[in-house]
């Protein structure tokens, strides 16, 4: 029955009179107004033993969660854990010096060669169609090809001074179920939309890709 504001006015002046105790090294404590909304109405979680965790990332950020959009009082989803795709360019700095290059010619010519920009509009007969242009790197090794311009006007692959590694982001969340390594999906509601019934359409749904076989073998939902 408190009003909120007050109670955060109040809190933050009860901390204000802590601060002296309180470790000098720390960071400073953030104090806000927490929304029983902004939490999930529903969680489930998706585990393997046939796909490693970057497979079962994609899967289900990519392929799961767009199948769950359109579900009566559904805001959003989204997909927690496992591992997501990374290609990382890493530059050798003394072949770049030897090369009279640096990482901002690099980071350039890899900006030049992976183009996704709106390409204007095209007028037809009583419709109007949008154009785009994409010129993104299909490979590892259409990235090792790009040709850098030396000082001497010499033209050097990529790969003479930077390893290209087609790997995953850094891991700093961890799901497991029983031990083995997990994906998470998190369910948001509107805010108008009552709990229990998104709940419910959720494992409808869940329930209907089952059957449609459309969650691979292999793949256990819990």
């Amino acid at each position: 029955g408190r009003d909120i504001d007050a109670a955060l006015r109040e809190t933050a002046t009860l901390f204000d009179r802590a601060k002296g105790s309180l470790p000098a090294d720390i960071d400073p404590p953030i104090i806000f107004k927490f929304d029983p909304q902004n939490l999930p109405v529903l969680e489930f979680a998706l585990s393997s033993d046939v796909q490693d965790a970057m497979a079962l990332r994609r899967f289900a950020e990519y392929d799961l969660v767009p199948r769950f959009i359109g579900v009566p009082g559904v805001a959003g989803l989204r997909a927690a854990g496992g591992r997501e795709r990374e290609v990382q360019v890493e530059a050798d700095p003394d072949k770049l010096r030897a090369h009279g290059l640096t990482l901002t010619d690099l980071d350039l010519a890899l900006s030049a060669n992976s183009v996704q920009a709106a390409a204007g509009r095209l007028d037809a007969t009583g419709s109007e169609l949008t154009g785009q242009v994409v010129a993104t790197f299909r490979s590892v090794g259409e990235i090792e090809d790009i040709r850098l311009a030396t000082a001497n006007g010499e033209l050097i692959p990529l790969r003479d001074v930077a390893r290209v590694a087609d790997t995953h982001k850094e891991q700093r969340l961890f799901v497991t179920i029983g031990g083995q390594e997990a994906v998470k999906v998190s369910v948001f509601k509107a805010p108008q939309a009552n709990s229990v019934a998104v709940a419910e359409a959720i494992r409808a749904r869940l329930d209907a890709l089952r059957a449609e076989r459309f969650i691979p073998a292999g793949v256990s939902v819990a």
